[in-house]
């Protein structure tokens, strides 16, 4: 649940519903939707009238495939593969809250997207800096030597050359 309607997108209008707040206050729903490209990708998240804070729901990360693990520090969710795709720390009150700092832990190992956030790099020195573990952060990257990138395509073009002149056209000096 969230109470800020630009942490979603996709957000369909709701009739009814309500949540009570710790405090026994109640807020409306006002639609569902998903979460932004820049958040953990969550689906079926409420938007709710006068919500403070950002609530996640364990039982729907479960039903979205991912295993959540909690202990004394912290918590994980984790994907299919052994990914950790969203992380929280636990904080004064007993709640865990996401870690903001680790945005980069749903990383893929798409080679497009890496080219294009390594400024277009070379797709094969992009796979090789990468699986001799020269750059870190980066997932093991399979190369693909087919890709072909808009920019770097339209950047390689050379440029076309006047059309020749058959005679002269100017009839005095410096016209």
């Amino acid at each position: 649940m969230t109470g800020v309607k630009e942490n979603l997108q996709e957000v369909k209008k709701l009739k009814g519903g309500k949540v009570t707040f710790g405090c026994g206050t109640k807020g409306m729903i006002q639609g569902k939707g998903r979460t932004s490209d820049e958040q953990p990708q969550l689906m079926n998240v409420y938007l709710v009238q006068g919500l403070k804070s950002n609530l996640i729901s364990v039982s729907q990360l479960c039903d979205e495939g991912l295993t959540v693990w909690f202990n004394k520090i912290e918590c994980k969710a984790i994907d299919s593969d052994g990914k950790t795709v969203l992380r929280g720390v636990r904080s004064g009150n007993n709640c865990y809250m996401w870690d903001q700092s680790a945005k980069c832990l749903s990383v893929r190992d798409d080679v497009e997207l890496w080219h294009k956030r390594l400024g277009h790099m070379n797709v094969r020195h992009l796979t090789d800096l990468v699986n001799k573990e020269i750059v870190r952060g980066v997932p093991k990257l399979k190369g693909t030597e087919k890709l072909v990138c808009g920019p770097c395509n339209q950047g390689k073009q050379i440029k076309v050359q006047h059309k020749k002149v058959a005679d002269v056209q100017s009839k005095t000096v410096l016209d």
